[in-house]
């Protein structure tokens, strides 16, 4: 096979998509400090405004702020999170649940800041219709008091982060009730909390089995596969996830990541697009992620748009200065030629 020559615009093309490829499809733990350096890491809560709605839809997600991703947790309503081993430097923490507003925040770890706790409420989205995921599953209702009893106790540990516990409860509850679709995704959770995401599969399948209309389990098996870089089998799953909640934008969003891991860009594109349509639910990553497509065709000129659409929104936001590095990249190259006085880059207050 012939190798192409990487000079000029190839060698800016390698430099972009490090820069804003790496947010896609799976995540890219940062390596870990050196046992002498003193351990560093992100924890905090998750609860949702009006908890009383029940959701384990919600991502809570550690990345650079140049936006590589560290690392991502699917975490139920009030529940905790973690994220340890961490370099010291500059992180963003993005949480987004379907129907609520996203939430970012970006911090700093070095060696006299060594752990940053972040509480996190995300409040209801004023646009957003009652998504499918707030709907009870069907084994809700089927499963006898003793299951739900132990699903109760086991969502209680979760949020106590006791999750020994929390899977011990999951377990006898499926004991007591086999088919019990929520409480098999809440174990998936909690397994995938504990660092087993592969043994998180055959759970979600079997609530996907048990409850067909349980679209949370599709959105989790979806990501769990994308993470695994298993794209094909993700949008497999997440397309049947599309078709029984098309309302839900982070279907399509991880439909996307999917599609942009098989290197199929313009399916990508319209993933991509169609979980923008959804407005200001959608983290404003949906920038960097089709500017991400366009770069792998060569349309320079899109993704430098859609890094300035970035910059619109968010002149401060936690990804501003590696996309302001990216866009002097692409001019100093001779790849796009913006008009200044149309295209200028909102400028930052450093």
């Amino acid at each position: 096979m012939k190798r192409e020559r990487t000079s000029g615009a190839g060698a800016v093309l390698a430099l972009l998509c490090a820069a804003l490829a790496s947010g896609s499809a799976h995540a890219q733990r940062v390596p870990h400090n050196h046992p002498e350096d003193p351990e560093l890491a992100v924890e905090g809560t998750l609860r949702m405004d009006r908890g009383a709605r029940q959701t384990t839809g919600a991502a809570v997600t550690l990345a650079t702020s140049e936006g590589e991703i560290v690392d991502e947790q699917s975490v139920s309503t009030n529940a905790q999170f973690q994220f340890t081993g961490l370099q010291a430097g500059a992180y963003v923490v993005t949480a987004t649940a379907e129907g609520y507003e996203p939430f970012q925040q970006p911090l700093t770890l070095s060696a006299s800041v060594t752990r940053a706790f972040v509480n996190i409420t995300l409040k209801l989205s004023s646009s957003a219709a009652s998504p499918a995921s707030n709907l009870p599953s069907r084994s809700d209702t089927l499963a006898s008091k003793k299951a739900r009893r132990e699903w109760e106790q086991g969502t209680r540990a979760l949020a106590r982060r006791q999750l020994d516990d929390a899977q011990a409860h999951f377990e006898k509850a499926i004991a007591v009730y086999p088919c019990y679709a929520r409480a098999e995704t809440d174990l998936a959770l909690t397994l995938m909390r504990e660092g087993q995401s592969m043994q998180a599969e055959a759970p979600l399948k079997k609530s996907i089995q048990c409850d067909p209309d349980y679209v949370d389990a599709y959105l989790h098996l979806g990501r769990l596969l994308n993470e695994a870089q298993r794209f094909a089998e993700g949008r497999h799953v997440l397309a049947e996830g599309v078709r029984r909640a098309p309302s839900s934008w982070d279907f399509y969003f991880q439909l996307g990541q999917a599609d942009f891991g098989l290197e199929d860009y313009p399916n990508a594109e319209q993933d991509y697009r169609q979980a923008q349509s959804f407005g200001t639910a959608v983290p404003t990553v949906i920038y960097q992620r089709l500017a991400a497509v366009y770069l792998k065709e060569n349309n320079y000129g899109k993704a430098y748009d859609e890094m300035q659409s970035y910059l619109t929104e968010e002149p401060q936001g936690p990804y501003a200065a590696g996309i302001r590095k990216v866009m002097k990249q692409l001019k100093s190259a001779g790849l796009v030629h913006p008009p200044s006085a149309t295209t200028s880059v909102p400028p930052s207050s450093q």
